[in-house]
């Protein structure tokens, strides 16, 4: 297997975003364990079909729109993560500690190249 794949995968944007959820939670700051039930029933990555079906408080994470076309930085989650979305939802771990940059990067390229196992 390419290595390229095993390094940009679903596997490793679960695992940033798996380890941005267990950072904000083990912030002091933020009062606890995280409750995401708030974003909506449809809000999971714990699958590469989840995380493609998810949405959060109405808007689909990854728009089908802008998978492998280049068009990755205009998902709903690369945009939450870097800035937040306009309306109710602020840059995303609300508080922090946010995703960083590199990783963020890491996602758009993901969503860029198709959004491959």
């Amino acid at each position: 297997m390419d290595q390229s794949n095993v390094t940009r995968g679903f596997l490793r944007v679960k695992e940033i975003l798996d380890g941005a959820i267990s950072a904000w939670g083990n912030s002091p700051s933020n009062g606890g364990p995280p409750d995401l039930s708030g974003h909506g029933p449809l809000f999971s990555w714990t699958t590469k079909a989840a995380l493609l079906a998810a949405v959060g408080h109405g808007n689909q994470l990854i728009q089908p729109d802008v998978i492998g076309n280049g068009k990755g930085n205009l998902a709903h989650l690369v945009i939450v993560l870097r800035t937040g979305l306009k309306g109710p939802a602020t840059r995303m771990p609300e508080g922090g500690p946010y995703v960083p940059d590199d990783q963020i990067q890491e996602i758009e390229n993901w969503i860029n190249d198709g959004c491959p196992d």
